[in-house]
């Protein structure tokens, strides 16, 4: 699925959930091989709320991630940026003021 998109160059690739069709493993260990064609220095990646895998085999799916910085109510910071991730939504505005010194916010709204 994520192949036949267009995706623009660039340095940073931020995928925001729902990167599997059925929530399976194969699904994720497809994904990652997609994330290893482009060709973007980061790539970031939060589950949504189709990534079942996620919920079901969590360290396992995550550990299947290997060309990316899976970020899951955690941080990071790349070249002085901070971006603030938030799985399903979760992001609340009181949230916000843990992370003060966030640059923006990358957040998956499951429908």
């Amino acid at each position: 699925m994520h192949d036949r998109l267009p995706i623009p160059e660039g340095d940073v690739f931020i995928h925001a959930g729902d990167m599997t069709d059925v929530g399976s493993l194969e699904d994720v260990a497809r994904f990652n091989g997609f994330l290893k064609s482009l060709k973007h220095r980061y790539k970031i990646v939060i589950a949504g709320n189709h990534d079942f895998a996620f919920q079901n085999s969590h360290q396992v799916a995550k550990s299947m991630l290997t060309d990316c910085i899976y970020l899951e109510d955690s941080e990071t910071t790349i070249e002085g940026i901070k971006p603030m991730p938030s799985p399903l939504g979760r992001i609340l505005y009181n949230h916000l003021r843990i992370y003060e010194d966030i640059s923006g916010a990358v957040r998956h709204r499951g429908s």
